[in-house]
């Protein structure tokens, strides 16, 4: 997703369609509202490195070592 989008949609704030989640270390609830998404009609998106209040923190990514052969 390009940051002009990203910041748009975070602009507009959580709705009935528009989910923040600040890290993964919420996946478990960022799952059952992608299965709420799922099972609406509307669909819906779940933004992950984006507190409630709109501010966009990122996400660190980490590789496993056992995905990098070691």
């Amino acid at each position: 997703m390009q940051i002009k989008k990203l910041k748009t949609l975070v602009k507009h704030g959580e709705s009935e369609v528009l989910e923040f989640k600040t890290s993964t270390g919420s996946l478990d609830s960022a799952m059952k509202t992608v299965c709420a998404f799922l099972n609406s009609a509307y669909g819906g998106t779940v933004l992950i490195g984006v507190i409630d209040d709109g501010k966009i923190v990122g996400q660190v990514a980490r590789i496993a070592r056992s995905a990098c052969g070691r």
